[in-house]
């Protein structure tokens, strides 16, 4: 069922970076609803050299507000300082071990901003799910690819969301079992290695706005099934449904090599209502299931659609990232999957 959004309409300004043109809006509260002060899109064309580059033209801004069950924590690992947001449902009890789901941001954006991009607190809350937003070293994820700024600098992001996890564990009790994670740009990029090398730790998965590395696809082996859910937009700038050679693989193959190691057998294909008529969008669904060990794929392609999030708090310009589809709530989508499944 798709959820009621309130979007906000942010300012924009050009900035001219070693990326190339980039759209920063600024930080802002509006009427209670989380607004985010920059995202970053990276073309796949510059992957491979320009995103080593971890310089911003930004200026330093104050860090947001934080709103109602909203934490700050910090630690260093490895020589580097890792810092993450955390939300708490309300109603948490200390006592009770509850879900947790990390959530990687894109390329040079920070937690905060998907915070208020994704929503994804308003149901957390209703399903009793703590929520992190954990910051990428100078903005990027080492994702196995030998393509980001954090692989370049040596970071090993398994290990931080291993210390993570176990940080946050220090204050709160969390259900080993019900540990999911999601990713948007190269925070999904990120997923895509994690889900490889760390499914034994993790219940579900998803990726939004990614396709697999070319280097981690070839060398994936996750220690079991793992139930994955994409949303990818056929018309998606930055990462192309088609791959780019040597770099990326295309969506139906990063889709189809998740099929093949779920050992999935029935796939069924359905049209989602088209609710917004405005949006320019349609989204059809691959459902895989009768996978080993009660996994299951599904993917949401939107057609049309650009390297957006669904249903976006925050408005993504479209001139810039392309048409954002209003028929599907990411928020909504994603933790209906994930809390259909839990570890052995």
């Amino acid at each position: 069922m798709k959820d009621a959004k309130a979007t906000v309409e942010l300012p924009i300004r050009r900035e001219v970076g070693p990326l190339g043109p980039q759209l920063a809006p600024a930080l802002r509260r509006s009427k209670g609803i989380r607004a985010n002060r920059g995202f970053w899109m990276l073309p796949v064309a510059l992957m491979a050299a320009a995103c080593r580059d971890d310089s911003s033209p930004t200026e330093p801004q104050q860090p947001p507000e934080l709103g109602p069950g909203d934490s700050r924590g910090a630690f260093t690992l490895d020589g580097f300082d890792r810092k993450y947001l955390q939300h708490v449902p309300p109603q948490h009890d200390p006592q009770q071990p509850s879900p947790l789901l990390i959530f990687f941001h894109g390329f040079q954006s920070s937690g905060a901003e998907f915070q208020a991009i994704t929503g994804l607190d308003d149901i957390a809350d209703d399903e009793g799910i703590v929520v992190l937003y954990p910051e990428g070293v100078s903005g990027s994820w080492a994702a196995a690819c030998d393509c980001t700024t954090a692989d370049a600098l040596g970071v090993d992001d398994v290990a931080f969301v291993d210390a993570l996890i176990a940080e946050v564990g220090k204050s709160l009790a969390v259900d080993s079992k019900r540990i999911y994670a999601a990713g948007f740009s190269q925070g999904a990029q990120f997923i895509h290695h994690l889900a490889c090398v760390y499914a034994d730790h993790l219940a579900a998965v998803a990726s939004v706005g990614a396709t697999m590395a070319t280097v981690v696809a070839q060398r994936c082996q996750p220690a079991r099934p793992l139930p994955f859910t994409f949303i990818q937009g056929t018309d998606d700038p930055s990462f192309p449904w088609g791959g780019a050679a040597g770099v990326l693989i295309s969506l139906n193959e990063t889709v189809g090599k998740w099929v093949d190691l779920n050992g999935c057998s029935t796939k069924v294909e359905a049209l989602e209502p088209d609710t917004d008529t405005n949006d320019g969008t349609v989204v059809r669904t691959e459902s895989y299931s009768d996978c080993d060990q009660g996994a299951e794929v599904i993917l949401y392609s939107v057609e049309r659609g650009g390297h957006t999030w669904p249903s976006s708090l925050v408005h993504f310009p479209e001139e810039r990232f392309g048409l954002t589809t209003g028929d599907i709530s990411g928020r909504r989508v994603i933790i209906d999957f994930f809390t259909r499944f839990s570890l052995p």
